[in-house]
């Protein structure tokens, strides 16, 4: 006969695993944290290891992760690529083409600049700075598109 408000017990099997020091501490720190027991804890973790739904869930949650970081590496390039684009555009529309008879100087004096923008980006990269972290930093936060965008007044 079943008693009202008490739980069916499930037949249990004790067994007694060795365990690490490191991992029997993490069960510990977790049980105590969500206020169960650590054999609960090690039950459920099991349960979810065997359960072939739960390895999916697994796999669904690293691929989540990962289309959220190629989300973020395609605005990044996307960045990088209309940055480009608008340098080139100026550049071109600002530069007159070099005369022949000042080429060589020309092309000295671009040789000495490139070396100089190697050192700096070189710097630069040194440093684990990036533009795009630089952009966010100072307020104009990027969205996936590429796109700026400033916070509204009064949003921090």
């Amino acid at each position: 006969m079943r008693v009202p408000g008490r739980k069916d017990r499930v037949p249990r099997a004790q067994i007694h695993p060795r365990l690490p020091a490191d991992i029997t501490k993490r069960i510990r720190v977790f049980a105590a944290s969500k206020g169960s027991s650590q054999s609960s804890v090690i039950e459920a973790a099991l349960a979810t290891y065997l359960d072939d739904s739960g390895e999916r869930a697994v796999i669904l949650r690293r691929l989540d992760r990962l289309a959220h970081a190629v989300r973020k590496v395609d605005r990044d390039v996307a960045i990088v690529a209309d940055a480009f684009s608008i340098f080139v555009e100026i550049w071109l529309s600002h530069t007159n083409r070099i005369p022949d008879h000042e080429r060589i100087k020309a092309e000295q004096t671009a040789q000495k600049r490139f070396l100089h923008f190697r050192e700096l980006l070189s710097g630069r990269l040194a440093t684990g700075r990036s533009f795009i972290a630089d952009l966010v930093r100072d307020g104009r936060a990027v969205n996936n598109d590429g796109e700026e965008s400033r916070p509204a007044s009064g949003d921090t």
